[in-house]
Parts: structure tokens; sequence; C-alpha cells
């Protein structure tokens, strides 16, 4: 569950020039220099991936993934983080840095494969503790993605009726050309103005997508732990600036738990260390509750950003969940299905969830090949149990519902919900992360939400609020990313750029 996708693919998508895709495709990158990496051991640790990558040997590949890469990135083991680098160097002949950045303690980059001018981003995040070992890689692949502000669909002042017009037929030429399955709704206060399905929820079965279909979510999920929290704070069961000493005597980082905050854990600025880079997490492990988690990834040190930076960690919100039930004595989506989804007025129906259609990236990660079905994996659609961090599925009606619920008070008090989808740790460009949500200026207006995403398994969902105009832009999709966030972000800027305000 690698939720921040949607942030690494605008960080990195700012930095192409704003005529990518306007251009014929060469068959090799232009000859700019490459970027510099950092003079760091991350740094040096991406120059021999790169290297590596770009020989193409698979002895050499096994051998630099076993001494550098840990034992178990993101779920996969050595053998098959070998094979896709391997893959890669067949798909790219080896990659051209254009760009990089950091982002707390991982490096981004931006590459340009040396034969077809596929993007790739790429995000490696560092073993803690041990600067010999890279703890995770996520891949991206980028085409057709374009930097700068994209081209405005239309412009304004423009009705509601007219705007509606406009993203239907947009949609339909994004689902008519294979770029998008899934779902659009988009709703100006109450009144639901789009709301279109495309595409199928199980292609072997012919099972088509619809508007009960509920669809995987993954991070969105960050938004309900948020709320859970601020509930509890209009309750005065608990403050921002509690310890986890104070509220959560369980955390097994007893030092840590001094300092940590209840505000920092929610802006990802705590340095818990994220759950799927721990040896311990998982492994088939049914875990009761999520105090239950901790120890499987708590006990080990602060990431090295923390309480100065935003670093991205589900360990975060996995222990803002344990702190709802130590509180409650309720099981965290217990929780939820009685003092977020019932007062929200979401239904939760028990359709099955769309599968996902990716392209998964050890089998092609510059997607460039024909999607691959979730049942290849034995997936479900992604409709687990509600985590902290994320997870299970929803429709776009239930999530709209979750929308206007918080947009008008029904979930928390307006204050406090003004409060928590105000940003305040910046995350590199405009956006800043709120307590549990992105805050993405768009065209002036003040734009929050949060997105999901899995490259692996083919989801790619997104719920954005124009929060004092009162629009929800909501893409659900069972293609991979960008699959959705194509829509999502234009979409944005019509109704941020061109409506007429009430």
């Amino acid at each position: 569950m690698k939720p921040h996708i949607l942030s690494l693919a605008i960080a990195l998508s700012a930095t192409l020039p704003s005529c990518l895709g306007a251009q014929p495709a060469p068959t090799q990158p232009a000859s700019t220099p490459e970027a510099e990496l950092p003079a760091t051991p991350l740094g040096r640790l991406a120059r021999q991936l790169l290297g590596v990558v770009e020989a193409g040997d698979s002895a050499t590949i096994t051998r630099f993934v076993n001494e550098h890469l840990g034992h178990d990135v993101r779920g996969r083991s050595p053998t098959q983080m070998a094979a896709l680098l391997v893959k890669l160097h067949a798909q790219s002949n080896g990659l051209h840095v254009d760009h990089t950045m950091m982002a707390g303690s991982a490096l981004r980059m931006m590459t340009t494969s040396r034969t077809g001018n596929h993007k790739l981003g790429m995000e490696l995040e560092p073993e803690p503790g041990d600067s010999t070992r890279i703890a995770s890689i996520t891949m991206v692949a980028m085409d057709g993605m374009t930097g700068g502000p994209p081209k405005p669909w239309a412009t304004g002042p423009l009705d509601d009726a007219r705007i509606a017009e406009i993203i239907r037929a947009k949609v339909k030429a994004a689902a008519d050309s294979d770029r998008f399955s899934g779902i659009v709704l988009v709703a100006h206060g109450d009144d639901v103005l789009v709301h279109d399905v495309y595409g199928f929820a199980d292609r072997e079965s012919h099972r088509p997508n619809t508007k009960d279909t509920p669809f995987a979510t993954y991070s969105m999920g960050k938004m309900f732990t948020s709320v859970a929290i601020a509930q509890l704070v209009a309750q005065g069961k608990l403050s921002w600036d509690d310890t986890l000493a104070k509220v959560l005597p369980s955390y097994p980082n007893k030092e840590a738990a001094k300092s940590i905050t209840i505000r920092q854990l929610l802006t990802h600025t705590a340095g818990v260390p994220d759950p799927f880079l721990s040896k311990k997490y998982g492994h088939g492990k049914k875990y009761e509750s999520h105090e239950a988690m901790l120890p499987d990834f708590a006990d080990a040190p602060l990431n090295a950003n923390a309480g100065k930076s935003f670093d991205y960690s589900n360990g975060n919100f996995a222990t803002l969940a344990a702190v709802v039930e130590h509180l409650t004595g309720l099981r965290y989506d217990e929780y939820l299905k009685r003092h977020v989804f019932g007062p929200a007025g979401m239904r939760l129906p028990e359709t099955p969830a769309a599968l996902g259609y990716a392209r998964f990236t050890e089998y092609d990660p510059l997607g460039v090949e024909q999607r691959r079905s979730e049942k290849v994996r034995g997936g479900d659609g992604g409709a687990g149990r509600a985590l902290g961090f994320g997870g299970s599925a929803y429709t776009a009606d239930d999530l709209f519902r979750f929308a206007r619920a918080l947009q008008t008070g029904k979930l928390v008090p307006k204050a406090i919900a003004d409060s928590i989808t105000k940003g305040e740790v910046a995350m590199g460009g405009p956006m800043k992360y709120a307590l549990g949500f992105f805050d993405r200026p768009t065209n002036g207006r003040h734009v929050v939400g949060h997105s999901g995403s899995n490259p692996d398994t083919g989801h790619d969902a997104d719920l954005q609020m124009v929060w004092d105009d009162q629009w929800t832009v909501i893409t659900l999709s069972n293609y991979d990313a960008p699959a959705g966030m194509m829509l999502e972000m234009p979409i944005l800027d019509l109704v941020t750029g061109s409506a007429v305000r009430r």
C-alpha cells in the first residue's frame, strides 16, 4: 500500500517541460546532461542501481539486490526484485536521469528510457540505520503526463450545466481510448452534476462497473482516521498536543512516545517507521487490533526527519488508529461504522469490488504492455478491512456522502473541519499536508482531499473538495495511476478556474 503516488507523480510531473507529449517521441532521449545525484550514501546507491539496470547483466543485478536492497521490498522477494530490474533493462536499455529531488529521507528521480523515450518516476527510500541498503523502490510509469499547467479544457465563466457537459465528454473520450475505467462523480454543493461509469469490474465474467460498484481506495482512508481523531478532540478525550506516552502507554518505543504528538502523527512529521518497510510486519499475520500491530514496526528508531519535516509513513496512521481503539474500546473499523460512516449516511453496499487492471511493475515497469488482472495475484478488488492508514473499498456515492458530511459539520464542528483541512507542512511546491488531508491550492482556491493508489494491483482513487466553493470531485479507477489523476486534475482546474461562483 504505497499511498503517496499522487504526491510523487505531481512533484515529478512538475519538473517536466510543459511541451512533453506535444512533440514526436524520438527513439533516444534528448542529449541533455544527466541531473546530479546527491553526494550521499543514498545518492551513491541510486547511481549503482542505475548502472546495473543499464548493464542488464542478471548476475550483477542479482548481486546488487542481495547486497543493497531490503529483504522484503514492498512485498517482493529478492528474486522478484531482480526480475523487475532485468525487465526494466529490457524495456529501457538504461535510464537517463532528468531531474532529482529529496522528499524527506527519500530520493525522487524523473528518468527517461534510453530506448523509446518513456518517462519513469522513481522513489528510493533508505533503510533506517543502514546506509548500505535501499528499503523501498517505487516506480510510476508517467508517459502522457505534462509539466507545468495543463491546457484548460475550457475557459469561463461557465455555468454548472456546461461544466457537466464538458466533463462528460472528456471522461467518455478517456474511456473510449482505454485510458480510464471506473467512475467519475462531480458535485456542486448537494447537486450531483456528473456520475458516469465506464469499463468492467471483472472483464473475465463481463461484470460491468456500476454506480454501486465499490472501488479500492487505499490511503484515502487516512481522512477517516483524521475525522475519528478530530471527534475525540471535540469530545475533550484528546488534544492535538497530547503525547503518545499520555494517550497510548503501550507504544513500543517508550523514549519516542514522550515527544511524539497527535499533531505530528497527523502531519507525517512524527517519524514513525512505515510498517511495510519492516521485516516483521505482515507475512500473513491476522492482527486483531492496531495496538497488536505496533510491536512489528514501531519498536524501530524514528526516521531521520522526526519532528523536523514531512516524511510520509503509514506507521503514523496505524498509530493513530491504535489511539482511537485504546480510548474508545472499539476496534477501529467498528468505530468508523458507528461514528463516521453511519452519521455520514454511507450505505456501504456489499456488491463485489472492482478488480484492478494494472501494468504490474515487475512485468511492465514502463507501462507499455497490456494490462493484467488483479486475479493474477488472487486479489479481491481491495475490499479488505478498513485500517488506520487506508484500505477497503467504497462507492463514489458513499464517498460523496462523507465529503458533504464533513463540509457541513455533521461529523465534526465546522471550525474543527476547517482546521484539519488547512495545510501545515510543506511537501514541495504549493502543496502542503494538513491533518490527514492534502491541501492543494488550485487557481487561488482551497482544494483539500486525499488520494489512494496501488501501482501493483491497479487502482487509482481520489477525492478532492474545493472547500470554500463546495465542489466535490471524485475519481475511482480500476486502472493504475495516473488513470484517475489524469481526469481529476483538469476537472479541478475547470471548476476552480471557470465556474460561475455562487
